[in-house]
């Protein structure tokens, strides 16, 4: 009987303990803006630089490996981007796919493909 009473006594208090509200008021917050890219407002300075940068200033650079094509400024990645080798080396059907360590991510290779289509937008 004490054994019923102790257990029965333990469900009660769970069940009570079970149903108080909740102290803790929600926060809120404020809805962020996202940054949506689009076609107008992409340019190398905001969008591409950083990524010419991240993936190809390594090698492409005259301080470090010295390797041609140059890629440091806007007229640079302009002109490869004009001639058609810069896209051609970027996409996986290239057999020498740049950057050879590890390929481009498919947002990167979208921005520049926008890049290239706008006509170069500094």
């Amino acid at each position: 009987m004490q054994t019923t009473i102790t257990i029965l006594s333990i469900l009660i208090v769970s069940l009570f303990l079970g149903c108080v509200k909740n102290a803790i008021e929600p926060v809120e917050t404020t809805p962020t803006t996202t940054n949506t890219i689009t076609d107008d407002n992409i340019t190398y300075n905001k969008n591409i630089k950083p990524i010419i940068d991240q993936n190809c200033g390594g090698c492409h650079h005259p301080q470090t490996l010295n390797t041609l094509p140059y890629l440091t400024n806007y007229e640079e990645v302009k002109f490869e981007a004009e001639n058609g080798t810069f896209a051609s080396t970027i996409f996986d059907e290239n057999p020498r796919l740049m950057p050879p360590s590890n390929p481009l991510l498919n947002k990167e290779k979208e921005l520049i493909t926008k890049w290239i289509n706008l006509y170069y937008p500094k």
